[in-house]
């Protein structure tokens, strides 16, 4: 039987990094379906926000997070934010929100691999 429990948060310096609690994971992208992990080291790869892994990062609708051209800097707030730091004059930019699908029966879900 898999563990679900959360475990402790681990503060990092690295602006994409997330941490989940309860039931939540994040939803993303895997062969154009989509799967559900509670690994928060993100990055940007290829103009989209994704997992270490390479697989897209959906958000609150289940489209994957596109980071634009022109976007120097990329953070994700405590609200699950996306902030992007946009041209020369340092504006920010929400350019969408972390999607976090609440699964109220984990031990119901099927591994399928690479923390998903």
């Amino acid at each position: 039987m898999r563990d679900f429990t959360d475990g402790g948060v681990l503060h990092t310096d690295q602006l994409l990094d997330v941490a989940l609690s309860g039931n939540g994971f994040l939803a993303v992208t895997v062969d154009g379906k989509t799967a559900y992990t509670r690994s928060g080291s993100l990055q940007v790869s290829g103009g989209k926000l994704v997992t270490t892994a390479g697989h897209p990062v959906l958000d609150t609708y289940g489209r994957e997070i596109n980071i634009g051209n022109g976007v120097s800097q990329v953070e994700i707030d405590e609200n699950g934010n996306v902030i992007g730091i946009t041209g020369y004059s340092d504006a920010k930019t929400t350019l969408g929100q972390v999607g976090v699908a609440r699964v109220p029966n984990q031990h119901a879900m099927r591994a399928i691999g690479g923390n998903l």
